[in-house]
């Protein structure tokens, strides 16, 4: 069986300091910094670096993280690190900077810098939600539940209907066998945004766990309505119907999840084993 989905905050795209002069909506170079798309960034980002000292350190320390959000995108995740860590020597108060490593930090499997710069961004800047659910996450991937609740805890006093740490909270709520607290975190997240598959995924997962296969076939059904390609609720669902001996519903649902990622070594075994109790049916 698959286990829960757990919900990160992306980067946090940095925008001009107040004190930028008023030409800046003017200057190529920082509108590319600042757009969306990625490459004319970094080429942007670039030449607004190269300007060195006649740009102001904390709209210096602004560029780099732009661009370090631009190579974070690309999949480079060192130079993102690298830029990130010189906005931060250029400005040791950009909680932007600070968050932002933390990702890339976290992605690589640095878990404990990655809360170090989480803490720290949180220091500069305790009324964002995103440092509280990220460090949250970090803390409940090293085994630390109630580290990671009191995050989630904060990130909601400050967001109540923020839908990720919702989520997130209700997984942790989960791992400590907390059957309806983690429904109820659910529950909430489902009617804010009922279009979230994650939401129904872990519900349904939380409903197996529970030994109650109806509601979890049912919960896995609605994540296929929102998302078709959701792979591992149709292997959760399919090793339901195989344990119900379904297996004309367990193969369809192990196939399409196969499909989906051809790779998955619990998805050909679950495959097989469906097949071969077909086969020991007969």
């Amino acid at each position: 069986m698959k286990g829960l989905a757990l919900v990160f905050v992306a980067a946090a795209f940095a925008s001009l300091a107040p004190a930028m002069p008023a030409l800046a909506a003017e200057d190529a170079a920082w509108t590319a910094c600042e757009g969306d798309d990625t490459k004319a960034s970094i080429e942007g980002c670039t030449k607004v670096i190269l300007r060195g000292a006649k740009e102001k350190k904390a709209d210096l320390a602004i560029a780099y993280t732009n661009r370090g959000i631009s190579y974070a995108d690309l999949g480079n995740k060192a130079k993102a690190i690298e830029d990130y860590t010189a906005a931060i020597k250029l400005d040791p108060t950009y909680a932007d900077a600070w968050y932002n490593r933390g990702n890339e930090r976290d992605d690589l499997g640095d878990h404990d810098k990655a809360i170090t710069d989480y803490s720290e961004a949180i220091r500069l800047r305790p009324s964002d939600p995103d440092a509280w659910n990220n460090r949250g996450l970090v803390r409940r991937n090293k085994g630390e539940v109630d580290l990671a609740l009191a995050d989630y805890n904060k990130a909601l006093s400050l967001a109540p209907d923020d839908v990720d740490a919702l989520i997130n909270r209700g997984n942790a709520y989960s791992d400590k066998d907390d059957f309806e607290k983690a429904l109820a975190d659910y529950n909430k997240a489902g009617r804010i945004n009922p279009k979230n598959a994650d939401i129904w995924y872990n519900r349904g997962v939380l409903y197996r766990d529970a030994s109650k296969f109806d509601d979890a076939i049912r919960d896995f059904t609605k994540t296929l309505s929102v998302d078709a390609k959701y792979a591992d609720a149709l292997f959760n669902r399919g090793q339901i119907y195989a344990d119900r001996k379904d297996f004309d519903r367990a193969i369809a649902d192990l196939t399409a999840a196969l499909k989906l990622n051809p790779d998955d070594a619990d998805y050909k075994e679950g495959l097989a084993q469906a097949q071969n109790g077909k086969k020991s049916k007969r």
